[in-house]
């Protein structure tokens, strides 16, 4: 998994197996970022859409598009 920026440079990388659930490892993946740029948007295709999720990237500052 990979989050970039607008300009597509990197922020996060991790690499996990196929199994599980994409969703489930964003928060990680943001946790463990190498750039301690904050992150204010992410898009995400619709595999990211759950209320919890949202809810959780909200209290971080993090808006889900």
């Amino acid at each position: 998994m990979a989050v970039v920026t607008k300009k597509s440079r990197p922020l996060a990388l991790q690499v996990f197996s196929a199994t599980p659930f994409e969703s489930t490892l964003l928060e990680q993946t943001i946790k463990e970022r190498f750039s301690k740029t904050k992150i204010r948007r992410m898009v995400a295709d619709r595999a990211y859409d759950s209320d919890p999720l949202d809810q959780r990237l909200r209290r971080k500052g993090i808006e889900l598009i």
